[in-house]
C-alpha cells in the first residue's frame, strides 16, 4: 500500500425538492402543465385560482358561453321601465310570423307519398334544383332572402337549415319522417355515411315487409334531400358530391362545348377518386371517351366546386388555437431580430389561500407540520410556475 497526497477539483449539484419540481415543470407542454394545476388544486387546500383566472373556461382562454358576473348587469335588469313593455312587444311581433309561418307550413294537408312534391311559387330563388321556404325569408330591410353563407354566420345547424327547406315540402306523413331522419343521420360534412339498406336495417330489425317499405321511402327523402341546399348535401361519397353540384350547374342556354366538358367532368365523378387525384388525364380520357384537353377543361370546372358541402355551417370561431409561444419581428434589413417569449395568456394564474394561511398561523400547534408543508408545497409551486 502507497500513502500520498492529491488534490481533485469537483463540483456536485444537490437537487432539492423544489428544483426538481422547477425542472419537471419546465419539461411540461401546456396540456400536461394544466393538468398539474388541476391535481394541485385537488390535493392543496392552501392553492387557488386567482380571480381572473377563475372566470376562464381554460388556461389562456377567456369564457365566451360564460355568463358575466351579476354586479356587471345593469341595475335596472329585474325592474320594467316603461319602454321595456314597448320594446318586449316589438321583439314578439317581429318574431310572430316567423312562428306563424312555420304553423302554417306544419299545418298543410299532407297526402300521402308517392315521392311527388308541391313546389312554392318562388322555387326561382333556389336556382330551380331546391325547393324554397317561406320561412327563408330575412326580416332584414326589403325582405331579402338569406343564403346558406348567412345562416351559417348565425350559427344555425346544417340540419336546423335543412329541416326549414322541408317546410315547404308537402309530403306524406311517412315520406317527411324519413326526410327528418336522413337529415339527422347526415355529418358534418353533409355526408350520409349509412347506406339506405343499413339505416333501414336498424328501424325494421327482422320485419322483412318493413325493410322494404323504409328502404322504399329512404329512397324518396334521399332524392328530395339531394334537390336542397347546399348543392351537395346528402351524398353517399365525394363523386356523388360532385356529380350533384355538375348536374346543378346546367344551363338550358349553355353552349354545346361548355355542356360536353360538364358532361366529362360528370363522368369522371363517377370513376375512382384516385385518378382524379393523380391527375391521370390519358386513363381518364380512355375511361371518358374523351380526348386530353376536354379532361383538363373539366378537371378544372370539379376544382371549383365545394367538397365539403356542410363546412360553412361548422362553428370554427369556437376553435380558438392559442399559441404556447409569441415570436415578434423588430427591426429592418440585416438587423431583423426576432424575440420569443412565452404567452403569458397560457400560464396559469395561482395565489396563496388567505383565509387558510391565515388560520394556520394563529392555530400553530399539534398537527399544523402537516399543514405548514402543504402551504410551503404551494408556494413552491407558485414560485415554479
Amino acid at each position: 500500500m502507497k500513502q500520498g497526497l492529491s488534490l481533485r477539483v469537483s463540483q456536485h449539484l444537490a437537487l432539492t425538492p423544489q428544483l426538481q419540481q422547477s425542472i419537471r415543470l419546465l419539461q411540461l407542454s401546456t396540456l400536461e402543465l394544466s393538468q398539474e394545476v388541476e391535481q394541485m388544486l385537488d390535493e392543496n387546500p392552501f392553492l387557488e385560482r386567482t380571480a381572473e383566472e377563475a372566470q376562464r373556461e381554460e388556461f389562456g382562454i377567456d369564457s365566451v358561453d360564460a355568463p358575466g358576473p351579476r354586479d356587471e348587469e345593469p341595475s335596472g335588469a329585474g325592474v320594467a321601465s316603461p319602454g321595456d313593455g314597448v320594446a318586449a312587444t316589438s321583439s314578439a311581433e317581429s318574431e310572430a310570423p316567423a312562428t306563424d309561418s312555420a304553423e302554417i307550413a306544419d299545418a298543410q294537408p299532407d297526402w300521402e307519398g308517392d315521392g311527388t312534391v308541391e313546389m312554392a311559387p318562388d322555387d326561382s330563388e333556389w336556382g330551380g334544383d331546391a325547393p324554397a321556404s317561406a320561412n327563408n325569408i330575412s326580416s332584414n330591410d326589403g325582405g331579402d332572402r338569406a343564403d346558406a353563407t348567412e345562416l351559417a354566420r348565425s350559427q344555425e345547424s346544417l340540419q336546423s337549415f335543412l329541416h326549414r327547406q322541408a317546410l315547404s315540402l308537402r309530403l306524406g306523413e311517412n315520406d317527411r319522417a324519413a326526410l327528418r331522419f336522413l337529415i339527422e343521420s347526415l355529418n358534418d360534412d353533409g355526408y350520409l355515411e349509412d347506406s339506405l339498406p343499413a339505416l333501414a336495417s336498424g328501424l325494421a330489425g327482422d320485419d322483412n315487409d318493413q325493410f322494404d317499405d323504409l328502404v322504399h321511402h329512404f329512397q324518396v327523402a334521399l332524392g328530395l334531400l339531394q334537390s336542397l341546399e347546399p348543392v351537395g348535401v346528402g351524398a353517399r361519397d365525394l363523386g356523388e358530391c360532385l356529380a350533384i353540384q355538375l348536374r346543378a350547374l346546367a344551363d338550358p342556354h349553355e353552349s354545346d362545348e361548355v355542356a360536353q366538358v360538364r358532361k366529362t367532368a360528370i363522368a369522371i365523378c363517377r370513376h375512382p377518386m384516385e385518378l382524379l387525384a393523380r391527375r391521370d388525364f390519358k386513363r381518364l380520357a380512355t375511361l371518358t371517351r374523351s380526348n386530353e384537353e376536354e379532361v383538363r377543361k373539366a378537371l378544372q370546372q370539379i376544382a371549383t366546386l365545394e367538397p365539403k358541402p356542410g363546412r360553412r355551417f361548422v362553428d370554427v370561431e369556437r376553435n380558438v388555437v392559442v399559441p404556447d409561444v409569441i415570436v415578434t419581428r423588430s427591426g429592418t434589413g440585416t438587423n431583423i431580430r426576432f424575440r420569443v417569449m412565452l404567452n403569458p395568456d397560457v400560464m396559469p394564474r395561482l395565489r396563496v389561500h388567505d383565509i387558510y394561511a391565515g388560520a394556520l398561523k394563529q392555530h400553530k400547534g399539534e398537527g399544523s407540520q402537516a399543514l405548514s408543508q402543504r402551504l410551503q408545497e404551494a408556494r413552491w409551486f407558485i414560485k415554479n410556475i
